[in-house]
């Protein structure tokens, strides 16, 4: 079961088992079993849930053979299993003369996916090379295209695909990403639906599934289908870092830091989750363990800009100011890495060494690559209101009109902000922006009372 956070309301006794409920995770190298399923429902009247009578069962078809056992690596997001398989089939990668047997193409069309899986995209490319227009090679073609962010290839290629083999799981599994992709969230849901049920091992269909359902606004089932993907692949690193990091974001740190060290038994190098971790540790103020985990990182990948940014911010938090000034100077121009966290620590440092003109000036650069409203120009406003230079908090509020992009929140945010820092011309001024951008509609009834209170 999972800890409830101290500071949230008690959830119900039925609440609490269903939306807490965690699977039981294998031993370190176990292989899992079979996923037990058992289907209910909820009767009008009755408490709890009934179970039903007859289980659903997939209509899709999972191969035989080594493209069986392909599929099956590729399902539980093992792609070095899945390339063996491509071996064994007789891949061989680069451009190949004349037509492909039935095998190279299956072998491509494999190395193509599981290239995919991993995020090497020119090496999926080149797996493809010369043979995109084969109709053996659509699934593999449509997963390029998807990846190269050509939607309408993609969708032509699946179907066609489809047409070759209308109830394949890894068709369907395709057509449900193209659907996500092109925002037909439910067109999604109900493909990867089929395909789970399908294949009940198939812990990456549960994994997109749940990327389905959060989107659609429903974490807590999210949550229940990453945990299911967890114990069906616990060396698939997506679901452990997704469901950490929602559980970060709702501020349940200490079970964030229990799913990480799960994931770490099996992958104690993903790079994604160290980073999670380390996020979290500068958050709790784990100073100590921050800047030995960002000393660790910064050594093994000294150019990743993630790991710079992060190593920064544990030496500002471990009070090593010289050192992170010097290195957050040099990158003020990095195009690689975020430059308005860059400045924003920047700012920090200077702040800390009592610095606050120097500090003003990082969060004026900042806002200027940032233009919003946001916590850049909220810590502007403040400091430069702190300093006496209003004109310097007035002219940062004052250019957000300005900015095609802002909306009416917004503007009255910045209103109230100009407001609670004396700034009453200003603060008027974004009042009537706000306004004209809702001239005509009911809101602007609103905004003329909010406008008339700053004259008072």
């Amino acid at each position: 079961m999972t800890v409830a956070d101290e500071n949230a309301q008690a959830p119900s006794e039925a609440t609490s088992r269903r939306d807490t409920l965690r699977l039981p995770r294998p031993a370190p190298g176990a292989t899992p079993g079979p996923v037990n399923m058992v289907a209910l429902r909820a009767v009008p009247g009755q408490p709890g849930y009934q179970p039903l009578d007859v289980v659903p069962q997939g209509k899709l078809a999972v191969p035989e053979g080594l493209e069986g056992e392909a599929e099956v690596c590729l399902g539980r997001a093992d792609t070095s299993g899945a390339l063996v398989v491509a071996d064994k089939l007789g891949f061989k990668p680069g451009p190949s003369a004349g037509t492909l047997t039935d095998e190279q193409a299956l072998a491509r069309t494999i190395a193509v996916r599981a290239n995919l899986m991993e995020g090497r995209r020119q090496a999926a490319v080149e797996a493809m090379n010369g043979h995109r227009d084969d109709p053996r090679m659509a699934l593999a073609d449509a997963g390029v295209a998807l990846a190269q962010g050509d939607l309408a290839r993609a969708d032509a290629r699946v179907k066609a695909a489809l047409q070759r083999r209308p109830e394949g799981v890894a068709e369907h599994y395709t057509l449900a990403l193209v659907h996500a992709a092109r925002g037909n969230l439910h067109d999604a849901l109900e493909e990867l639906v089929e395909v789970s049920r399908s294949a009940p091992l198939h812990a990456v269909a549960r994994y997109q599934l749940s990327q389905v359902l959060v989107a659609m606004g429903d974490p807590a089932r999210g949550g229940t289908l990453l945990e299911m993907a967890m114990v069906l692949a616990p060396a698939f690193v997506a679901p452990f870092v997704t469901l950490a990091e929602l559980m970060f974001r709702s501020r349940q740190y200490r079970e964030s830091l229990g799913i990480l060290e799960d994931l770490f038994e099996n992958v104690p190098g993903a790079l994604n989750a160290r980073l999670l971790q380390l996020r979290i540790f500068l958050e709790v103020g784990e100073k100590r363990g921050a800047l030995a985990l960002a000393s660790a990182l910064r050594e093994s990948v000294p150019d990743h800009p993630e790991v710079r940014v992060l190593w920064a911010e544990a030496l500002v938090g471990a009070g090593e100011t010289d050192k992170a000034r010097e290195a957050l100077k040099s990158w003020v121009d990095d195009p690689g890495v975020d430059r308005v966290r860059v400045r924003r620590l920047l700012a920090k440092v200077e702040t800390q060494t009592q610095h606050a003109a120097e500090a003003l000036d990082h969060l004026k650069a900042a806002y200027a690559l940032e233009r919003g409203m946001g916590e850049t120009l909220l810590d502007l406003v403040k400091l430069a209101v702190q300093q006496g230079r209003h004109d310097d908090a007035r002219q940062a509020l004052e250019s957000l009109p300005t900015n095609p992009e802002i909306d009416v929140d917004d503007l009255v945010s910045a209103a109230m902000l100009a407001r609670s820092c004396g700034l009453m011309d200003t603060a008027r001024s974004l009042a009537d922006s706000a306004r004209k951008l809702v001239a005509g509609s009911p809101a602007e009834a609103q905004l003329d009372a909010f406008a008339s209170s700053l004259k008072v």
